[in-house]
């Protein structure tokens, strides 16, 4: 089962679509929407628009059998294609302040006493 339109959304850094699970633990948990057989997270929905998940380890799936309602789903912190973050750029140099620290620029932090 794939989540309808209303429950899906896009990934703030890749604009790829997501959509929310909640975990055991009441966390809310970002999936790709295309199911996937080898995926690590077994979702179902619970109610319109709310899915619950639960993670799929292997020591589990060998215990356990898989319920008809759950589909496997990608965890997107696994495949999400970050955007390049803007790197920051040099701190510029302040002449003035350099000439009061005295020692070629250089900033000795002050400790107290103890």
């Amino acid at each position: 089962m794939k989540p309808n339109a209303r429950e899906v959304t896009r990934c703030e850094d890749c604009k790829a679509l997501v959509f929310f699970a909640v975990t055991k633990g009441g966390e809310r948990q970002c999936l790709d929407v295309e199911p996937d057989p080898l995926g690590t997270v077994a979702a179902y929905r619970v109610d319109v628009r709310v899915w619950w998940c639960r993670t799929i380890t292997a020591a589990a799936e060998a215990d356990q059998v898989a319920h008809p309602l759950e589909t496997r789903f990608r965890v997107h912190a696994a495949t999400c294609r970050r955007r390049p973050r803007a790197k920051q750029g040099e701190i510029p140099f302040d002449a003035a302040a350099a000439s009061l620290t005295g020692a070629g620029g250089v900033v000795v932090p002050f400790r107290r006493r103890r």
